[in-house]
């Protein structure tokens, strides 16, 4: 009982020691068997030409791919893009993540109550599922398919 641990403050330790326990139901001792990586952070952009003027002027980055509402960008490190697309909104950023058993993933958020949305196709005949951290950021996992290109690997 939170009160027996704080009587002055008894909401404070109600907030606290809810906090202090619902991480640690989040904590699994199960391994998770399956392969993941960073794959890309993508910001929302009004205008993807706009952004890719500046990217381009300002960074000297050339993009690899330029589509009418998505531009990727080489990162510099292998394996993980850089992207601004009109298919978020402005001022938002996504990491993204690639899986090979996105299943697995599934399995182990609803176990631990995180909710996500999903799974959906997405660019490239991905698998994608949406999340948030604990401090809102956004986060996007895909699993890769039979219709995706041969590069996207995990």
């Amino acid at each position: 009982m939170p009160i027996q641990f704080c009587p002055v403050f008894p909401f404070f330790c109600a907030i606290a020691v809810t906090y202090v326990l619902a991480p640690a139901s989040l904590i699994i001792t199960k391994p998770v068997l399956m392969k993941i990586r960073l794959h890309e952070i993508e910001f929302g952009a009004g205008n993807t030409d706009k952004s890719k003027g500046f990217y381009q002027a300002i960074l000297g980055l050339d993009p690899i791919i330029d589509g009418a509402q998505l531009k990727v960008f080489n990162s510099g490190v292998a394996g993980v893009d850089f992207n601004v697309s009109e298919n978020q909104p402005a001022k938002t950023v996504t990491t993204s993540f690639l899986t090979d058993d996105l299943q697995k993933l599934i399995e182990r958020l609803q176990l631990t109550g995180v909710l996500f949305e999903g799974p959906s196709t997405a660019h490239f005949g991905m698998l994608s599922i949406s999340l948030q951290d604990p401090d809102g950021n956004f986060i996007r996992i895909n699993q890769p398919t039979k219709e995706s290109p041969s590069w996207l690997k995990v």
